[in-house]
């Protein structure tokens, strides 16, 4: 039952980092990929530090957001990838 939360989270923040990406594109907005790297951290740093003693619930929200951000990381590094592969295509032997 625990995997089954864990994969039903999961397939939740894929969809949310999806849509929030497509919106953000459709909008115009563009952020840089490792921007979503170092605000995946500092989202569950610096609220930590200034306030320690912060509720579950925030807490839980924050690893949400923590999640989402990473996620939203990883899908702009494939795309960025992919990109490269495209511009600079390597020779198989």
């Amino acid at each position: 039952m625990y995997w089954f939360i864990v994969f039903a989270f999961f397939l939740v923040v894929l969809t949310i980092s999806q849509f929030s990406l497509n919106k953000l594109g459709k909008k115009g907005v563009r952020i840089h990929r490792w921007i979503w790297a170092f605000a995946s951290f500092l989202i569950m740093i610096i609220p930590n530090i200034l306030l320690p003693h912060l509720s579950e619930q925030v807490n839980i929200f924050l690893y949400a957001l923590c999640a989402v951000f990473a996620v939203n990381f990883m899908i702009e590094q494939r795309k960025y990838v992919e990109a490269m592969n495209q511009r600079f295509p390597t020779q198989s032997k």
